[in-house]
């Protein structure tokens, strides 16, 4: 097969089906025939040799059915070179499940493996999806899009990146039409979204006593603002960050401890670092507070670090944590939009939801909140399965484009190592193999790609993914027309993969051999005409928040002190 090979296959399976077809009329025709003959016989023998054709014909057929779906299997022999070949289609369909377009509701729900105007075959499976392929490969209109609107239909709850805000603004009504509830967390414009406290979960965590799960969350969000490369073992700054991120959790826990409510909010952590460094008693708040707070309190474990260190490296810490705060600070908007949370995320679990994530994909500045959300999300959802079952009682899909242009989620690895006993599924679509090496580093990106049971190639320049692809779906023996062994060769090459036109896409599933696969574009389904009405953004009423001032506390409990 050369560039065009995806087009030959078409080709090859319309002949096989023209040749079926032919050979079904004939037998037709040679059965009323049979009976014609048997309208005219009359003794015993004569009936018996029409038996003997009967079965000989159906033997016929058997063998023809089974050479027909089978031929490219090739006999293992100490002389064969690669056995690889293309998977049939019943080997195919054998493993999915068929969905018909039409239909409103679905029994399935996945993401489509193989697929025409009017039947889809999903992988209904809690198996993990990873797709690869470069700017205008059609992930979005050939894929994502179907996706959602198939998971809609199964009654499944989804977690969707969306950069361009095209998936919300096509399926953000068809949804909520079907009893979803639909969050939107939009940081490209603030104003037109829910909103989302990042500590909120914590805290409540906190007030209800499980401090230590408390500061699990605290702990993966402090990595996600201040850590610039979590994986990487060269990290020249990795020591301050740290000592950043442990101030930052200590500072969250006095928060939790003395802050009212409405208070909670990463404005209020940042007003706690710039009051604290004013000038009191020959000393600063911040140093009065904490010696207020006592040694014994357990958040002075995370600031004693910085505050016992050298007076360069504490100024160092405390650019470091001031400069990454101030990404998530400084709009006012934005601000707004994470002091407080108007939806409740253990809910995910066991309602229908939609939440889509509208991002930047222009530029990575809150992309951090991105992995921040989903590490959240996961960790919650996990929390209500355990006490559920062990299982969500809806199945939650992530669908995260752009995947590998967010920051590393801490713990990753595990999460999708753990997640498919819960009913967890993760489909990440990527441009490039060295993208998600470059973000998880080579051993972590391995795991992800070796728990991901459905790989689906659209199209890529980098040489690392089409060696990759071309490697995995192996060699083929090439014999001549005696049958002798000549040579081994790619089933498909390098240049193969580079040259495929937008539609077509190679798969490789577990447990099956590879096979090539054309994806209708999102206006060929039927239910692309619902599509068409423009789901519109709600501006949301923004309300004051309050800020904890630790120039308040400090004075105040002087005050006592005094009296």
């Amino acid at each position: 097969m050369r560039g065009d090979f995806m087009f030959k296959i078409i080709e090859e399976n319309s002949l096989i089906t023209s040749i079926i077809a032919t050979f079904l009329v004939g037998v037709y025709f040679l059965y009323k025939y049979i009976l014609l003959i048997i309208q005219n016989i009359n003794n015993y023998k004569s009936y018996i040799i029409i038996v003997v054709i009967v079965f000989f014909i159906l033997s016929l057929i058997l063998t023809f059915i089974y050479i027909s779906d089978d031929s490219s299997k090739v006999p293992f022999s100490s002389n064969i070179k690669g056995d690889g070949r293309w998977a049939s289609n019943r080997e195919i369909k054998k493993e999915l499940k068929k969905v018909n377009i039409k239909d409103d509701h679905y029994k399935y729900g996945g993401i489509p493996l193989k697929a025409n105007a009017k039947t889809i075959w999903v992988d209904n499976s809690d198996s993990h999806t990873l797709i690869i392929g470069s700017t205008g490969s059609g992930k979005t209109r050939r894929f994502i899009n179907p996706t959602v609107n198939i998971l809609a239909k199964a009654s499944e709850s989804m977690i969707i990146t969306d950069p361009k805000r095209e998936l919300y603004e096509q399926t953000g009504d068809i949804l909520r039409e079907k009893g979803y509830d639909v969050i939107v967390l939009n940081f490209r414009d603030p104003h037109l979204s829910n909103t989302w406290n990042p500590l909120t979960i914590p805290y409540e965590l906190y007030k209800s006593g499980n401090i230590d799960k408390s500061i699990e969350f605290l702990e993966d969000l402090s990595i996600n603002i201040f850590y610039s490369d979590y994986y990487s073992n060269m990290n020249p700054n990795v020591f301050k960050e740290k000592l950043a991120a442990d101030f930052f959790c200590g500072l969250c826990l006095y928060l939790f401890e003395d802050g009212k409510s409405d208070e909670i909010n990463l404005n209020s952590i940042n007003n706690m670092c710039n009051e604290g460094e004013g000038n009191y008693l020959n000393s600063t708040y911040m140093f009065v507070y904490f010696k207020c707070k006592g040694v014994n309190n357990p958040a002075y474990s995370f600031v004693s670090s910085t505050l016992m260190a050298s007076e360069e490296l504490k100024s160092d810490v405390t650019a470091l944590f001031k400069q990454k705060i101030r990404t998530f600070t400084s709009r006012k908007s934005l601000s707004n939009m994470l002091s407080y949370s108007d939806f409740d995320l253990r809910k995910i679990g066991s309602k229908k939801t939609a939440v889509f994530i509208i991002v930047h994909d222009e530029k990575t500045t809150y992309h951090a909140l991105v992995s921040i959300f989903v590490k959240q999300c996961y960790e919650v959802v996990v929390d209500y399965a355990t006490y559920n079952g062990g299982k969500l009682d809806i199945r939650l899909n992530f669908l995260l484009d752009e995947f590998a242009n967010m920051p590393a989620i801490k713990d990753f690895t595990a999460m999708i190592t753990a997640s498919r006993s819960r009913r967890i599924r993760f489909f990440m679509i990527i441009q490039s193999f060295s993208q998600l090496d470059m973000i998880y580093k080579y051993e972590p990106a391995e795991i992800i790609k070796g728990n991901s049971s459905n790989i689906i190639y659209l199209l890529s320049n980098e040489n690392k993914a089409l060696e990759t692809i071309s490697s995995l779906c192996g060699d083929k023996t090439i014999r001549d027309k005696d049958g002798r062994v000549l040579e081994k060769k790619k089933l498909i090459t390098i240049n193969d993969l580079q040259r495929m036109k937008i539609g077509n896409a190679i798969i490789l599933k577990h447990r099956i051999y590879p096979f090539a696969s054309n994806f209708p574009d999102q206006s060929k389904y039927k239910f692309y005409k619902k599509l068409n009405k423009k789901t519109e953004f709600v501006l949301r009423k923004e309300k004051d928040f309050r800020l904890f001032s630790i120039i308040d506390y400090v004075e105040n409990s002087i005050d006592k002190l005094m009296v």
